[in-house]
């Protein structure tokens, strides 16, 4: 594609972005904001066997977010990044559909969607069968690289076991299996060239970032790889008598929980993403998500502390409806979203593409998880006997 028609495409992009906000915001976010930090390039949007044209990588860059680790907790308790939620159900899109991210496939015949997971570009799914679907933008194979057979697919479990977690990243996608093992595909900077855990130990969690990855082992060790330009695969050790239990990727930084309710934090701090502060007296951490330059973490009363970059009201948090608490976080490029404890999703930060204005669940459903990405975000949706979703499962992606 020449780049007079990437030009074109952008600047409809920009004037789409403004009619969607009502404010002069987004412009300056995509034309402003930070290129990523370490002044390298965002992965390739659409592949086309050249270097992207200078204005392409310039926008893209500021586009980057991460593929955000979504930690999902009730109040009192934090679970792994991206488990299943019971009973399973549908899962809503909204937002940025330039790539397709938000065009959800069905799940096969007899099966519902259990975990959701969104990247900068493309989204995860996890289904009741331990299978992964995964849509949106496939440039690096993020979506379904190709096999030797030529043919493009999410790649298998090993034998005998099946899929149980799920996590998306800017350029990349992770899956752990039933064995503890980390499963990786799509890539820009190696953070799909998964490391053995330590000697005894199977991996328990998961999270992908901008171009980096984490793992969290059965001893509660955190393990990293990818790119580490920023110190986001420097974990350091645990508080004394303390384990990890939950972890988080950001874009250039990383967060992990510890046993105690704390949150260790490391990586990129140019915005304060990783100044973490105290809890509210009283009260722990119990789960932790990471954005493109801010941080948040829920609280053992089910409150939402938010830090960093404060440009679009992303670490803004509005107050829970009356009478609710906040049960699960996720934090996208320059939005947040969290789940309260009645079913319904907050969504606050830069609303372009209209990604924090969240759709009804359908009719006899509430939310039960949430996941946020690039420009879109995803909810999933308890289902009742009467709309249980069939069909056939298929990887989307854009062109």
């Amino acid at each position: 594609m020449p780049a007079s028609e990437w030009c074109r495409r952008y600047v409809r992009l920009l004037v789409v972005t403004v009619h969607h906000s009502h404010t002069k915001e987004p412009i300056s976010m995509l034309l402003a904001a930070p290129a990523s930090p370490h002044g390298g390039d965002a992965p390739p949007r659409h592949s086309t066997g050249r270097r992207a044209p200078r204005f392409r990588r310039t926008v893209l860059t500021a586009l980057a977010a991460t593929g955000i680790a979504v930690a999902l907790a009730a109040p009192a308790a934090a679970a792994p990044v991206g488990v299943p939620v019971p009973p399973g159900g549908q899962v809503i899109a909204w937002g940025y559909n330039y790539d397709g991210q938000t065009a959800v496939p069905t799940p096969p015949t007899g099966q519902t969607y259990t975990a959701i997971a969104a990247g900068l570009y493309h989204s995860l799914a996890l289904t009741s069968a331990g299978q992964v679907a995964a849509w949106g933008n496939n440039d690096n194979g993020q979506v379904a690289p190709e096999g030797d057979n030529g043919q493009n697919a999410v790649p298998a479990p090993p034998a005998g076991q099946t899929y149980t977690a799920v996590a998306a990243g800017g350029s990349h996608s992770l899956a752990l299996t039933s064995a503890g093992q980390v499963i990786a595909w799509g890539d820009y900077k190696g953070q799909t060239a998964v490391p053995a855990p330590p000697a005894g130990q199977t991996y328990t969690a998961i999270a992908a970032g901008g171009f980096h990855s984490l793992a969290l082992t059965s001893a509660g060790q955190v393990i990293a790889w990818g790119y580490t330009n920023e110190g986001q695969t420097a974990v350091p050790a645990p508080p004394a008598g303390q384990t990890y239990t939950a972890i988080a990727a950001g874009y250039s930084h990383s967060l992990a929980l510890t046993s105690a309710g704390q949150v260790i934090a490391w990586g990129y701090n140019y915005e304060g993403q990783t100044a973490v502060p105290a809890p509210p007296a009283g009260q722990t951490y119990t789960a932790i998500a990471a954005g493109y330059s801010h941080s948040l973490a829920l609280t053992s009363a089910g409150q939402v502390i938010a830090w960093g970059s404060n440009e679009f009201k992303q670490t803004a948090v509005p107050a829970p409806p009356a009478g609710q608490t906040y049960t699960a976080i996720a934090a996208g490029r320059a939005h947040s979203v969290a789940l309260t404890s009645a079913g319904q999703v907050i969504g606050w930060g830069n609303n372009a593409y209209e990604v924090s204005v969240v759709p009804a669940p359908p009719i006899g459903q509430t939310y039960t998880a949430v996941a946020a990405g690039g420009f879109h975000s995803l909810a999933l949706a308890s289902v009742t006997s009467e709309s249980s979703a069939t069909g056939s499962l298929g990887p989307i992606f854009g062109s």
